[in-house]
């Protein structure tokens, strides 16, 4: 769970999907990036990150999925849905509100990855000297 104030002032609350509400977000992520066929390197520069970003966030499945997630979550104790960002106000903390969404909700998948593949990376390193 994370609890925040926007740049607005808003109270924000986001809850921990279910396990398969996470999971499909993360799947619908992954896929995205996979048909996009794109070559990301850990030290890429912010453009590339920006395109992975738009290229995610402009993905309808994405979409879906991350409004799922955020069916648990609060603003202004209010629950998030598309029908929240009627209000262009609130629209100014859409980002702040996704990527938090994210940070929650897919981050753990990836900690664990990214750690496995840093063990990975040591032992192959370490057979090859």
């Amino acid at each position: 769970m994370k609890e925040f104030t926007t740049k607005n002032g808003a109270e924000v609350k986001i809850n921990d999907a279910p396990f398969q509400d996470a999971f499909l977000l993360k799947n619908e992520i992954q896929k995205s990036l996979a048909e996009a066929k794109l070559d990301i390197k850990i030290d890429d520069n912010v453009e590339s990150l920006l395109k992975v970003f738009l290229l995610i966030d402009s993905n309808e499945k994405v979409n879906q999925a991350l409004f799922k997630c955020l069916a648990r979550c609060l603003y202004n104790n209010s629950k998030i849905n598309q029908d929240l960002f009627e209000d262009t106000k609130i629209r100014e903390d859409y980002y702040e509100i996704v990527l938090a969404c994210l940070e929650v909700n897919i981050l753990p998948f990836f900690k664990s990855l990214f750690s496995k593949l840093g063990d990975l990376k040591t032992m192959t390193l370490t057979k090859t000297l």
